[in-house]
């Protein structure tokens, strides 16, 4: 489905791995190279992210999001390593 390929691009594993606070600031991250895929730097939001993949999504060695107190990262604590997915309900309206 739609949702199924949406869920498999950089931006949003990104997101969902906790390594930005919203998929804007996962996009921002990755497009100015601060994201790493087995330790090599993708630049493309829309990268598909195979499933073998998703535990090597990490910062850039470089980056200054890899130091803990940075003020733009999400913290520990304030993240868990995927978060649920939110599905919504379909509302049917009465006659």
């Amino acid at each position: 489905t739609i949702e199924d390929i949406l869920s498999r691009r950089l931006q949003t594993q990104v997101y969902l791995h906790g390594l930005s606070y919203t998929p804007k600031q996962a996009r921002q991250l990755i497009i100015h190279g601060h994201i790493a895929i087995n330790g090599k730097k993708v630049r493309v939001p829309s990268y598909m992210v195979k499933k073998s993949e998703e535990s090597a999504i990490q910062y850039v060695p470089s980056s200054p999001f890899t130091d803990e107190m940075h003020p733009m990262r999400p913290k520990a604590e304030q993240r868990t390593e995927i978060k649920p997915e939110v599905k919504e309900m379909e509302v049917k309206e009465g006659a």
